[in-house]
């Protein structure tokens, strides 16, 4: 056999066995896609958005379909671009399942500025800043001012706790039905603040930074027993005033406030339709009556 042919069929033999292991590698590439292909998604942790909604957040190319790359290669994502999210962590189930555990920024509150919502969490800290056309408004319209009495009546302090525990009820129902809240309605407006300026990624500059802490603690009962008013005033000493439509709900200085919000739950639902001024200012634990003034 020539030289020549000898090469010839020597280049043929290459090509083939590149070929072979051109193909090889590539039916070993899809064999391993085809088995660590994600089919089930589990989501944790998520208050926000939907699980549906975490998923396309993170599983947005095509190698992030694969169970191994997603949960080695991208087993934290960084989602601080998005409102209200933090990070979400991978965790690998399975060959054909994933676990996305969600990191969410908590809001408490909003201050609304020149038609803006600035959203802040515990610290104060601005976490988002929408414009009032972008999302839904709250349950109802803040009051403004201090009503004058006009009729001054008693409600007994404990006497209405099972309807208390009708209306709480009844708003999980809805809470259930309305499913996750990335519009944010369940948010608070705050105002008396006197927060001149607000950014994104800055501090609420107020006077008394504890006034935080009280924002956070009253939604935390708020959350509780299903009562989101429409606002929560505060006066220059720092008093608290609850807007829930016509009634205005003073709770005095940050003190008993667990009690007195669970005065506040138990009575609202006797309220109802009604107008005028629940007083808790002087409220304590032995305080027998609550003093409800209507207008």
């Amino acid at each position: 056999m020539s030289r020549k042919k000898k090469k010839k069929r020597s280049r043929k033999t290459r090509k083939i066995i590149l070929c072979s292991v051109l193909g090889a590698a590539a039916a070993a590439v899809l064999l391993f896609w085809g088995l660590f292909y994600i089919r089930e998604v589990e989501v944790v942790g998520n208050t926000r958005y939907t699980a549906e909604e975490v998923e396309d957040m993170v599983i947005s190319g095509f190698l992030d379909h694969n169970s191994v790359w997603l949960s080695v290669f991208r087993r934290q994502i960084n989602l601080e671009d998005v409102p209200f999210m933090e990070s979400v962590e991978v965790e690998y189930l399975n060959r054909g399942s994933v676990r996305l555990f969600v990191t969410e920024k908590h809001p408490i509150g909003y201050v609304n500025l020149n038609g803006i919502r600035y959203y802040f969490d515990q610290e104060g800290l601005v976490l988002e800043a929408v414009h009032d056309s972008e999302t839904l408004e709250p349950g109802g319209t803040a009051l403004a001012g201090n009503a004058e009495e006009n009729t001054s009546s008693s409600v007994s302090s404990g006497s209405v706790s099972s309807s208390a525990e009708r209306s709480g009820t009844d708003s999980t129902e809805e809470q259930k039905a309305e499913g996750y809240s990335p519009a944010l309605t369940d948010l608070p407006l705050v105002t008396g603040l006197s927060v001149d300026t607000a950014a994104v990624g800055e501090k609420l500059q107020v006077e008394d930074a504890s006034v935080f802490n009280t924002i956070q603690a009253l939604v935390r009962m708020m959350e509780k027993y299903s009562i989101q008013p429409d606002s929560i005033e505060f006066a220059e000493d720092l008093t608290v005033t609850l807007h829930y439509g016509d009634v205005q709900v003073r709770l005095g200085a940050d003190t008993d406030l667990e009690e007195k919000m669970t005065r506040v739950a138990a009575i609202l639902p006797e309220l109802e339709g009604m107008s005028g001024v629940l007083h808790l200012e002087d409220f304590t634990e032995d305080t027998p009556n609550i003093v409800f003034g209507q207008e």
